[in-house]
C-alpha cells in the first residue's frame, strides 16, 4: 500500500500593523493600519483596515488578521510620552527699564508640544529696586522645562527737588554759629538733607550754597 504526501508551506508574516506614531501626547490621535487585503478585527472592535485611537495612557492594541484561512494576532503599543521642553514664544525678551523700582511684571509664554501655552514663572521678587536679570522658567505637566532671561535696568536720572522754592535770608549779630540744613525730595530716595561747604562760624555776609545729592549722584 502506498501513501501520497502533500507538502504545505505556511508563511506567517509579522509586523502587519503600522502606526502614524508610537510615542504621542495624552489624547493625541494615532492612526493604526493593518496590511492591505487582510481581514482584520481590532481590540477596539473595529473591522476597518485603519483605525484612529486617542489614548490617554500607554496602551497596547492588537488586531486579529486572517489570510488564507489562518488567523494570527499582532500587537502594537502606543506610548504616552512627552520628553520635549516648552519652546519660548519670543526668541528674546525686551529689556525692562524703570525709574527707582519695578513693581509689576508680565510673565512671558512658551508653547509646549503637548500642553500648549505655558506661562513663565520666576523666583524674582517685587519690587525690583536694583538692576538685575530675571530668569523665567517654563515647565510642562510632565516636568520638562526650559528657561529664558530678561534684563531689568533700574535707574534714577532725576535730581532731588528742593522742598522750598526759596530759602529765607539769615541775619545775625556779629556771627552766625548754627545752620539748619534745608531739605529736598528725591523721586527714589525720598527726603534729602542739604549739605554745604560753608564753615561756621560765619562772620561776614555771604551766600550759602546748599547741595542735595541722591544715592545715584544726581
Amino acid at each position: 500500500e502506498s501513501t501520497d504526501r502533500l507538502a504545505v508551506t505556511i508563511s506567517i508574516q509579522d509586523n502587519q500593523i503600522t502606526a502614524s506614531a508610537t510615542e504621542v501626547c495624552s489624547g493625541e490621535s494615532v492612526d493604526l493600519t493593518v496590511s492591505s487585503g487582510l481581514t482584520a478585527i481590532w481590540s477596539t472592535g473595529d473591522t476597518t483596515e485603519t483605525i484612529s485611537v486617542t489614548p490617554t495612557e500607554t496602551t497596547e492594541y492588537w488586531v486579529d488578521v486572517t489570510t488564507n484561512g489562518l488567523t494570527c494576532r499582532e500587537y502594537i503599543t502606543v506610548v504616552i510620552q512627552d520628553t520635549d521642553p516648552p519652546l519660548a514664544d519670543s526668541a528674546s525678551l525686551p529689556q525692562l527699564t524703570a525709574q527707582c523700582e519695578l513693581t509689576t511684571l508680565t510673565p512671558p509664554t512658551a508653547t509646549d508640544n503637548c500642553d500648549g501655552t505655558i506661562t513663565g514663572s520666576t523666583t524674582t521678587t517685587l519690587p525690583i529696586t536694583t538692576t538685575t536679570t530675571i530668569t523665567w522658567t517654563y515647565t510642562d505637566s510632565t516636568g520638562n522645562s526650559s528657561t529664558q532671561t530678561q534684563d531689568v535696568v533700574i535707574q534714577d536720572t532725576d535730581p532731588p527737588l528742593a522742598d522750598s522754592a526759596s530759602l529765607p535770608q539769615l541775619t545775625a549779630q556779629c556771627e552766625l554759629t548754627t545752620l539748619t540744613p534745608p531739605t529736598a525730595t528725591d523721586n527714589c530716595d525720598g527726603v534729602i538733607t542739604g549739605v554745604t561747604t560753608t564753615t561756621l562760624p560765619i562772620t561776614t555776609s555771604t551766600t550759602i550754597t546748599w547741595t542735595y545729592t541722591d544715592l545715584t549722584g544726581n
